[in-house]
């Protein structure tokens, strides 16, 4: 299969390439071809290139690869251990520890893209591994919010990405091995994903244009005291004369929260609240209320919304995660089985 086929590639040493004891691509049985390395790393270093050879020894050498590890760990630790101080006039020590973490995370990923290549290949830096994709990430979050000047520090930070990295180390542990088989899954089923995404996309705008059709400025409506014009308490929604005595139907109290039907953004906020198993209430309330005389379309709107956006598009997507996932397993366990 086309897994087994990229970890066969994974393994392929540069060395071999150069030295014409494996070949530089592979062929699928569909007739695609699958390359091990980028042929030029950078546009710049070839095969034969001393440099790239330097760099994939190092790459390659159990010190460096320890160096890494014990690199990622001390800058997870330092970032724990940082009370986030935005003097730019000095730099505590945990500070300065991350700071050559990351200083060698930037070397570490220069060595890996000239000897492996960027995209290229099957060993290339950012298709050999998703954890490469993240280390890149993070590194240029990192130096991002370095060169941001000290007061705009306090309002914007993207301190969050960097606590990704703990998923490298972690999976040295074998408890907690089978993440990489997750994230993998979640590479394979990525055309299904955006397909009931997508598909899902479609139903809430669907229904967000229902939405603005049937309750365009009714939350807005509100009864209140005659002579005050206060909101009664609890609040309750309302039409024409719909309040009952002592109380009047005010057309302009204004929407009690961002969720309404005003507009197609707002009407795409409310949706996402709908399907997301919290809160529904506080918009059928108001629907239901502020149109009774659409009372019973309304039900069958929130019935539709909850059957098929909330059950039958997620349990679509979770089944095409599943398949994957149990598709991936059966080829891992395939390869092995042909290794042993």
């Amino acid at each position: 299969g086309a897994m087994a086929l990229e970890e066969d590639l994974g393994r392929m040493s540069l060395l071999d390439v150069i030295n014409q004891r494996a070949p530089t691509t592979q062929t699928l049985a569909g007739g695609c071809e699958v390359h091990s390395f980028e042929a030029k790393s950078l546009g710049i270093f070839d095969q034969w290139n001393g440099l790239r050879n330097i760099c994939f020894n190092v790459a390659a050498s159990l010190p460096f690869q320890i160096l890494s590890w014990v690199a990622c760990v001390a800058a997870l630790v330092a970032f724990a251990l940082d009370e986030h101080t935005v003097d730019s006039s000095s730099m505590v020590p945990t500070q300065t520890v991350e700071l050559a973490c990351y200083c060698f995370l930037g070397f570490e990923i220069l060595v890996k893209v000239i000897a492996h290549g960027l995209v290229g290949g099957a060993r290339s830096f950012l298709t050999a591994s998703l954890f490469n994709v993240v280390d890149l990430c993070v590194f240029v979050s990192y130096w991002i919010e370095m060169s941001l000047p000290a007061d705009l520090k306090h309002d914007w930070s993207l301190r969050a990405f960097r606590t990704y990295r703990v998923l490298r180390p972690l999976t040295q542990f074998s408890s907690f091995a089978g993440i990489l088989g997750i994230f993998r899954c979640l590479r394979y089923a990525m055309k299904e994903i955006v397909a009931a995404v997508s598909f899902l996309g479609l139903f809430l705008m669907g229904f967000s244009v229902f939405g603005v059709t049937f309750y365009n400025s009714s939350f807005a409506r509100r009864c209140v005291l005659p002579d005050s014009g206060v909101p009664v308490l609890p609040e309750r929604w309302c039409k024409d004369d719909s309040c009952g005595e002592g109380m009047v139907c005010a057309d302009d109290v204004g929407n009690p929260s961002p969720m309404h039907f005003d507009n197609i953004g707002a009407a795409l906020l409310s949706m996402m609240q709908l399907v997301s198993f919290d809160g529904q209430y506080e918009i059928m309330t108001p629907a239901l209320q502020s149109e009774p005389s659409f009372a019973s379309v309304g039900v069958l709107y929130f019935v539709f919304i909850t059957v098929s956006c909330r059950y039958v598009l997620f349990f679509l997507c979770l089944g095409a995660v599943t398949t994957t996932f149990q598709r991936v397993r059966r080829e891992l366990d395939d390869s092995q089985g042909t290794e042993r």
